[in-house]
């Protein structure tokens, strides 16, 4: 089991080599490279506040993502830690004010890594979760200032043994849960928490702040970059590309000849009704099932309930032959979208149609092959049809 667990993290390491190598490098630069001079270490110190205060003010303008809770919760470790290793000298450590700081980053972190909200960044939730942040940081605060400090411990390092017991536990509950779960935004999140626990670690040293906060923010930001990419040009949940992709998409993009092929999930909205989030496991496993067959030249998602395939230099006969392949393998299969649940079975409807001379551009192959599903959607489901 254990193999298992590390031959499916190595696996899933190539989606986030980038964050890996970044952490790495952190590491590299620390214990081969350090000490260095105050001059170098101010820039790497001014790079973190840029980095990561343009990385919050571009998620604000972006106004959807989840790694603006990540960027706050570095902006403030890293202030915070600061100003107590300024006031109490080499003594911080032992301080109430970073033991009970060092405590609740880590569940901080592990609470975002969790956090998963598809909705605007400015809602209700948001503003609650902020709060809530606040006044967390704001008890903490009010209980530094008690003289008793409840978290002191025997150092490790940086860290008395809660802390560090802290950052461990949460380190190996983000380890395991990138292997349970298919988002990729997480991934490279695990490698800016590693970062942030390596600062702790090592904040006896000058440098170790420095060096693994700006990775820690180097990571985010880029992950942020790619997240908007990924959103704009591709569907988060399933993969493959998105309606936008489709609409920017110019007809010198495909030859003279292709076909269009649309797939239609039936009765998506009974499906919605009844199993209400856990259709989304449904569609995600549609869509890998479409996406195996390597004669689809693209696949968009371009609805909740539509897939647009694109068979280059085909004609409508041949790409009715593969959609009916699909559609038939999809009506024979069995999807399991809750283990305490019995298997579904769904079935999708299909139609076709392949580009003429007098076509001006891929709407109108589109539009013909969606006029043939709606006819055929009206007196019966579960067919492929040709335009």
């Amino acid at each position: 089991m254990h193999q298992s667990y590390l031959m499916k993290f190595f696996s899933q390491m190539k989606t986030s080599f980038w964050a890996f190598l970044l952490f790495a490098c952190a590491c590299f630069v620390f214990f081969g490279a350090s000490p260095f001079n105050p001059g170098f270490v101010l820039g790497m110190h001014i790079a973190f506040l840029v980095l990561i205060i343009c990385n919050i003010a571009f998620i604000l303008y972006c106004g959807k993502d989840r790694n603006f809770f990540i960027s706050v919760i570095l902006l403030l470790a890293y202030i915070l830690i600061n100003n107590i290793k300024r006031i109490h000298g080499m003594l911080y450590w032992s301080t109430p004010e970073y033991c009970y700081l060092s405590i609740l980053v880590p569940f901080a972190f592990l609470y975002f890594f969790f956090y998963n909200d598809d909705k605007y960044l400015f809602s209700k939730k948001t503003l609650y979760t902020v709060i809530a942040l606040l006044g967390i940081f704001s008890v903490f605060e009010h209980l530094s200032l008690l003289k008793t400090n409840f978290a002191y411990a025997d150092s490790v390092f940086g860290l008395n043994f809660y802390s560090f017991f802290s950052f461990i536990l949460c380190v190996v509950v983000t380890f395991f849960n990138i292997n349970l779960r298919s988002r990729l935004a997480e991934k490279p999140i695990f490698y800016a928490f590693l970062c942030v626990f390596m600062a702790f670690l090592f904040s006896q040293e000058r440098d170790a702040f420095c060096i693994f906060f700006l990775a820690a923010a180097l990571i985010t930001v880029i992950q942020t970059l790619l997240f908007e990419y990924r959103r704009r040009y591709y569907d988060l949940l399933t993969g493959v590309l998105n309606i936008h992709s489709y609409l920017v998409h110019n007809e010198d993009d495909f030859p003279l000849k292709y076909s269009v092929g649309i797939i239609c999930i039936d009765n998506y909205s009974k499906l919605l009704q009844v199993f209400k989030k856990n259709v989304n496991n449904l569609v995600q496993m549609i869509a890998s099932q479409i996406a195996e067959y390597p004669e689809i030249t693209e696949l968009y998602r371009t609805d909740e309930d539509e897939f647009l395939l694109i068979f280059c230099n085909q004609n409508k006969n041949y790409a009715y032959d593969y959609l009916e392949e699909i559609r038939r393998n999809i009506a024979a299969s069995e999807y399991v979208l809750k283990k305490s649940q019995n298997p579904v079975k769904i079935t999708v409807s299909c139609s076709v149609s392949e580009k003429k001379r007098s076509d001006s551009d891929l709407m109108t192959v589109v539009v013909r092959a969606r006029s043939a599903m709606k006819k055929t959607y009206n007196f019966t489901q579960n067919i492929t049809s040709k335009a």
